[in-house]
Order: structure tokens, then C-alpha cells, then sequence
């Protein structure tokens, strides 16, 4: 992939700032608009909806009150944290180019071996820029447990297949350490009910839930001050 190429890291550093407070402006006018649907919803007066499942019309309401409550908010806050989390991943590799190119160097990130785009320009920038990766942290080790929980959204649409692996239990234990985002229903003893014999799907409709907009909050907020600590203090490039 090409890159435009920043004049310097710190109009690189302005750009990325600036595109972050878009997501973050979105982000909360959307949950704004989602609050109001639900309020001014027409089925939002669950005291009326009837427990007798012949009763269509009150049947009719109830989904339509979880669609508008639950299933879309769910959708919209999944499809934001994948776009967030890749804007980052581009930036950041866009930074160990950008360096590159300052640099007269020839060796890309992308030469470095790792199991993700993460792995390798954390090993670019330590090797090649004289990063102190502790120095980035606790952003980066957040940031690196949420591409956990991405790919989760993004390759299993949020389901966890529970089995005696390790990385069953990581990303399990993962999210029970996590503000804001959980599976519904909660089972505490999750991981206890778990051997060599038993293996099965614990999702509630397909996904993980994230619970509010704090959870995509903190994920722009880390990511912002990830990059003014790269791009400020440590990786400055340009004229």
C-alpha cells in the first residue's frame, strides 16, 4: 500500500488528532440520536406489551422495541469500534513509512516478521526508531487487548467459541476484564463449566455487547494519546 507521505510528524500528528474528534463527534451525536429513537418510540412503553405469545401486536412491539434499543445500537457501536481500530492500524503503519521515507531507510515495517501489522511496527519502531516501547504504555498494551476483541467482532461476528484452548480462556477473561462491554446473558462460572469434553458457542444473539459509548470513548482517547507520545516525543520525522 502507498502512503501519502506528512511534511512532518507533527502534521501527521494533526491530521490523526483531527480525524480522531471526528469519530468521537460521531460517535456522540449518533448515541444522541439512538437515545431520543428509544425515548420517542412509539413501543418504548414496555408496560403494555403483553406476556402471551399469541398476542401478534404485542409481540410486533416487543422486537421492534429491542431492534430500536438493542440490536441496532449493538450494530452501530461493533461496525465503529472495526472502523476506529483500522484507522489506527493504517496510521500507524502510515508512521513507520513515513519514517522510513525521512530516513533514506529500506527496510519497511512490513519486513519484520510478526503475527499482525501491530507485532511489526512495534518491532520497526524499536529497532529502527529507538522507541521505548514501555514508554507508549498503558495505551499500547490496552490497545493491543482491544485488536483481540476486533477480531472478534470481525471474524466471528462477536461469537467466542468456548473450549479448553487458551485462547478461549484469554479472550474470555479478556472481557470480564473490560469496562463496557460484556456477553449477555453473564455466566460468572463460564469458565469453570469448561474441559477437554465440552465445547460450545456463548454469545447472546451472535455478538458481544458493548453496553454504552464509554467503551468507544476510551478507545479514541487511547489512541490519541498513543500518538501524541509517538509522534511527539519519540518518532519525529520531516523537515
Amino acid at each position: 500500500m502507498d502512503y501519502i507521505i506528512p511534511k512532518t510528524s507533527q502534521e501527521h500528528l494533526r491530521i490523526i488528532l483531527d480525524r480522531l474528534k471526528d469519530y468521537q463527534d460521531y460517535s456522540k451525536e449518533m448515541e444522541i440520536m439512538i437515545q431520543s429513537k428509544i425515548l420517542n418510540s412509539k413501543f418504548s412503553d414496555t408496560s403494555e406489551f403483553s406476556d402471551n405469545p399469541d398476542d401478534a401486536t404485542s409481540t410486533f412491539n416487543r422486537y421492534n422495541y429491542f431492534l430500536i434499543s438493542d440490536k441496532f445500537p449493538q450494530i452501530f457501536r461493533a461496525s465503529l469500534l472495526i472502523r476506529i481500530f483500522g484507522y489506527f492500524e493504517y496510521e500507524l503503519k502510515k508512521s513507520c513509512e513515513s519514517h522510513r521515507y525521512f530516513n533514506g531507510g529500506n527496510i519497511s515495517f512490513k519486513d519484520f516478521s510478526g503475527s499482525s501489522d501491530l507485532d511489526k511496527a512495534k518491532t520497526y519502531f524499536k529497532k529502527l526508531g529507538n522507541v521505548n516501547i514501555a514508554e507508549l504504555n498503558p495505551e499500547w498494551t490496552y490497545l493491543q487487548s482491544i485488536r483481540d476483541i476486533r477480531n472478534v467482532f470481525t471474524h466471528n461476528e462477536g461469537e467466542i467459541l468456548v473450549n479448553s484452548n487458551p485462547r478461549s480462556k484469554k479472550i474470555i477473561n479478556l472481557v470480564r476484564s473490560l469496562n463496557h462491554i460484556e456477553f449477555a446473558p453473564y455466566d460468572n462460572n463460564i469458565l469453570e463449566k469448561v474441559n477437554d469434553e465440552t465445547e460450545f458457542w456463548y454469545s447472546d444473539y451472535g455478538q458481544l455487547i458493548i453496553t454504552n459509548s464509554s467503551f468507544l470513548n476510551l478507545l479514541i482517547s487511547s489512541i490519541q494519546k498513543l500518538f501524541v507520545k509517538l509522534l511527539d516525543n519519540h518518532l519525529k520525522y520531516g523537515l
